[in-house]
């Protein structure tokens, strides 16, 4: 009987491992953008249309491209995140239309983009902020 529950718990704990991976050093920061409502510009061409604006940014390097992942969020006004892309449907007076927000990543760079279905551009979007959550491990 001893030998059994012994064959038992060793093939209970045999079974039961887990691996788990972990790192020298892992970097979680985020960074708010803003984003106003005069400065999002308009692209117009082949690519499509839609409204864009750039900021600069250091820390996508090279190595946050190798190593790294981001993840980008509108925030709301009650502080809550709405993560990217993200696509507002809307019926108004009979008609539907929709809204969507995204982000690009480049290496130095970063594009938040708004296109509307209709490709209304005669009213450019409101001042909007921006969350990006960077992880990194080094």
């Amino acid at each position: 009987m001893k030998k059994f529950i012994l064959t038992v718990f060793i093939a209970i704990v045999a079974t039961s491992c887990v691996k788990e991976e972990y790192y020298d050093s892992m970097d979680m920061f985020e960074i708010q953008y803003t984003v106003y409502d005069k400065d999002w510009r308009l692209n117009d061409n082949s690519n499509g249309t839609f409204f864009y604006f750039d900021f600069q940014e250091k820390n996508l390097n090279k190595q946050m491209f190798l190593n790294g992942n981001f993840n980008g969020f509108i925030l709301n006004k009650d502080l809550s995140l709405t993560p990217m892309p993200f696509i507002v449907f809307e019926i108004e007076n009979g008609y539907k239309w929709t809204e969507q927000y995204t982000c690009n990543f480049n290496e130095g760079n970063i594009r938040f983009i708004v296109t509307y279905n209709d490709f209304e551009m005669s009213m450019k979007p409101p001042t909007m902020d921006f969350i990006v959550k960077y992880f990194c491990k080094f």
